[in-house]
Parts: structure tokens; sequence; C-alpha cells
């Protein structure tokens, strides 16, 4: 309808890693982290399959003989975090994403309630004009980094546009909830999680070949949201005259 499929733009997609061998993913960046935020030194590589899944939903192509990626064209970042410790990995991926030119970050992990220590790096990304992706919502509508209003935060439904797993998200009322953590003055008195719901429910999506011989498979979950909404930011950027905020984006 627009004309674009993500060209000009970068996802960073923060998991398990990604396999660079899968016909749908064409990779034009990769770090690893260790548990203690240090770059790790290796290939990229993904044994989980996970991560590979989240990139396909991002920037997938058509090899299966049906689009799975919103935005095809984008650039993809992968990187790794690491099990160990999936915050401070986390943060560091969104660092070294942002210094890797990343338009957009998809970031399908939480870090457990009210991690106030998540606020500033997404906040600093946001400042950036980097749009951070998130989930949390049904029972984890309180979990890090899917309470974080200058986070996107993203949902999963069914086909029937029905929550997955009763995640009908809630209003977080800031100072009761975020009480004695160091938030930002502009945060509002009160929000409302998440801020966007999309493909939660049956998602095709790549997997290393190790995972699943014919390297697709189907499956739900909210970690679905991010990568979509990444790509949905993709389309918007590459759309726009100029460069979208993340004010503007949501």
């Amino acid at each position: 309808r627009y004309g674009v499929r993500g060209e000009g733009v970068r996802i960073a997609v923060i998991d398990t890693g990604v396999d660079p061998s899968h016909p749908d993913i064409d990779l034009a960046g990769w770090a690893e982290f260790d548990a203690d935020g240090e770059r790790v030194d290796s290939e990229p590589h993904d044994e989980v399959g996970h991560g590979t899944g989240m990139s396909s939903l991002a920037t997938g192509g058509d090899a299966s003989g049906m689009h799975i990626g919103v935005a095809p064209e984008a650039e993809l970042l992968a990187a790794k975090h690491h099990e160990a410790d999936f915050f401070v990995s986390a943060m560091a991926a969104i660092e070294w994403a942002i210094e890797n030119g990343a338009d957009v970050v998809s970031l399908s992990v939480e870090f457990g309630l009210y991690n106030a220590d998540a606020i500033e790096p997404i906040e600093n990304a946001a400042a950036a004009g980097v749009a951070v992706v998130t989930t949390g919502v049904g029972l984890n509508v309180l979990s890090s980094p899917g309470n974080i209003p200058s986070s996107v935060i993203a949902g999963a439904v069914d086909e029937s546009r029905q929550p997955y797993n009763d995640g009908t998200g809630g209003e977080i009322r800031t100072e009761r909830y975020w009480r004695g953590a160091d938030v930002p003055s502009e945060w509002p008195e009160r929000f409302t999680a998440p801020d966007v719901a999309t493909a939660g429910v049956d998602v095709l999506g790549a997997v290393p070949e190790s995972v699943s011989e014919d390297q697709y498979t189907r499956a739900d979950g909210y970690s679905n949201g991010p990568p979509h909404v990444a790509g949905v930011i993709a389309l918007l950027q590459s759309a726009a005259d100029d460069r979208l905020g993340v004010p503007e984006i949501k």
C-alpha cells in the first residue's frame, strides 16, 4: 500500500542467536554477550532456535512459499543474550545495537517485576530515537521492560483478535507501582500496557535445521509480538520523509 518493505532501516533482534544459513535469514551484523555484558568472539549461531524465529518474523523472506517477515528489506542485526543473566547481557546488546545503527530493537525477554535498572538503558535508546519493542502482558503485565512507557509494549492475539493466554493487559499507575524508583519526570501518571497487539498464536517462523528438519515451525507466545511490531516500525521509518522519534511511532 505504501510501497515500502523496510528498506533503509536496521532492526536488531536480541534473543538466543540466529542461524545465518537459513534461507529466510539475511544477516547484516552479529554480536554475542556473556553474563557480565562482555562481548564474546563468536560466529552467528542459535542452538535453541527461538532467536532465528524472532528474526524471521521481523525481516524473513518467502523461501517457505509464504512471506513470514513484516519488513523483508530491512537489515537484520542479531545479538545473543546469555541465559545466566538475561538483563545484563541484553542491556549490553541494546547498547551495541544503537552503536551499530539500529533504528528499532526487538526484545522478547522479561527481567522480573519492576526492574528499575532497565529504565535508564531504554530511556537512553528512546532519546537516541531508537524504539525498543518489549513484551510482558497478561499475568506478567508488571514485568520489566514491558512496563516502561518509553518502550513500545507489544501484546499478542489469536486469529479472532482475542488476547493470547488471557493477556488483556492493564493500567499501570506510575507512582503506585514504581514507588521508590527514580523514574523520569515526564512519565505519565498512568498508562496502559500493551501499546499494541499483533499475531501471537500459530505463527509460522523459521528455525535452524537442527531444531526442525523442514526449518519452519508454528508457535504461540508473547515473544511473537516484538519482532512483528519492530517490522511495522521499520515500515513506518521507510515510509516517513524524516526519521520518526519514539513518541511519533507510538
